[in-house]
């Protein structure tokens, strides 16, 4: 028997006949009746093609260090919906998330939602009910057109520009970033992890009058150390022992936007979040009978590029067993063989979603010198089982691609994602 909110979820799933229904009519009808435009003291609006969830995360961990009470929506979620809001870095409970679409339900009238737009107004309301102090935003899909885009932002964040979602977003960096960039306001202050910098984006910031703090001119990192600009324009310099378990650019990100927020942590505070900051799902590492498990969710050419990096400088690795499932939407044959070099042998699996390509798609898809140390399987968990199977200790498993792969795996080690 489906509990209330799995029902709920169904219901929305079916409600609205396109999945991803582009622009701002319709959400922006409803979230006036609800008065969510802005569901949080201040507002901060995270968008991007790479990134975004490490930045949120980091983002999170520096406001709660700084005691604020802090939301954070983020999409899509790896196990449970629940994951998707969070206030002070818990899930957010079923009742809360029923009470919320039972809301949305009653003031929409007539006007129909997607699931996305009625995840997006359930965040909102939960945190505008809340009373947080901080809400955390990250964008879906695109920026001028996604549900998050009703609200006012107080700051904005655009991470790394990648090519991806370009049936709506655009064939090229430039209409990609130009898509994101609108979530910009005039005069709101932009911090941009994107580099180089799309112009695109820059060209919007100057029309919208916003100042802009870009990676590696106002803020930035080298080893030992991050740099970035108070809301005063001084340089602060943070000396750190290790860089953090997540990507470096994330935390100059995350760093620079809590100085402009009012929330940056003093130096002791800036080491805990750098010490015990993790997100599932991204480079996420975990010892399990003896074997290396290594879980990611790079899905599109520019993530697997950054996973290839970080598997190929592991010291002293010996096999590499990769266990992926990708969406036939997106760039699977550049992923896959972008990861080629470092994998020793492929398990490739297929997710219950009519999104997903199917396993023997992902082998034509591989080089040819590598399709015979592929194999098929029907089901996520097969492959898994399979990998492990084959493997001896000190074998890395590294599970990549969709979200549902990875969330699947999560699933079967009964490891919780946050």
């Amino acid at each position: 028997m489906h509990s209330p909110l799995e029902s709920w979820l169904d219901y929305i799933q079916k409600l609205h006949p396109v999945k991803w229904d582009l622009g701002l009519e319709r959400v922006a009808q409803v979230s006036a009746i609800l008065g969510v435009e802005h569901p949080g003291a201040q507002v901060i609006v995270v968008a991007g093609t790479n990134g975004k969830g490490t930045t949120c995360e980091y983002l999170q961990a520096m406001a709660l260090a700084a005691g604020k009470k802090v939301g954070l929506t983020t999409s899509p979620h790896l196990i449970t919906y629940n994951e998707r809001i969070r206030i002070n870095g818990v899930s957010v409970a079923d009742a809360q998330i029923v009470a919320a679409f039972e809301t949305i339900e009653a003031s929409r009238g007539s006007t129909s939602l997607s699931y996305f737009e009625f995840s997006a107004l359930a965040a909102m309301l939960i945190f505008s009910e809340a009373a947080v102090d901080i809400a955390i935003l990250e964008v879906g899909l695109g920026g001028r057109l996604d549900a998050m885009n009703i609200v006012t932002p107080d700051l904005c964040v655009i991470t790394q520009i990648a090519l991806d979602h370009q049936d709506y977003l655009g064939e090229t960096k430039q209409e990609i970033g130009l898509e994101k960039a609108g979530i910009l306001r005039s005069g709101v202050p932009l911090v941009l992890l994107d580099r180089p910098a799309t112009q695109s984006i820059l060209v919007e910031a100057e029309r919208q009058a916003a100042p802009v703090s870009q990676l590696g001119d106002e803020f930035g990192y080298r080893s030992g150390q991050y740099w970035c600009l108070d809301s005063d324009g001084e340089n602060v310099v943070y000396s750190v022992e290790h860089m953090g378990w997540l990507p470096s650019a994330s935390v100059a990100g995350a760093l620079q936007a809590a100085h402009l927020g009012g929330f940056a942590p003093d130096k002791p505070r800036f080491d805990e979040v750098l010490n015990h900051t993790r997100l599932a799902g991204r480079m996420q590492q975990i010892q399990w009978h003896g074997r290396h498990l290594i879980l990611d969710v790079a899905h599109n050419p520019s993530a697997a590029e950054f996973l290839y990096q970080q598997i190929s400088q592991i010291p002293n690795r010996e096999r590499v067993l990769a266990v992926v499932g990708m969406y036939a939407d997106k760039d699977f044959s550049a992923v896959l063989n972008v990861m080629n070099g470092v994998i020793d042998a492929w398990y490739l699996a297929e997710t219950d979603e009519s999104r997903s390509a199917s396993s023997t798609v992902l082998k034509k898809a591989l080089a040819e010198e590598m399709q015979p140390v592929a194999r098929c399987y029907a089901k996520v968990v097969s492959a898994f089982e399979a990998a492990f199977e084959a493997s001896g200790p000190g074998t890395i498993i590294l599970v990549f691609g969709s979200f549902p792969v990875v969330g699947t795996v999560l699933d079967l080690l009964e490891v919780e994602p946050f």
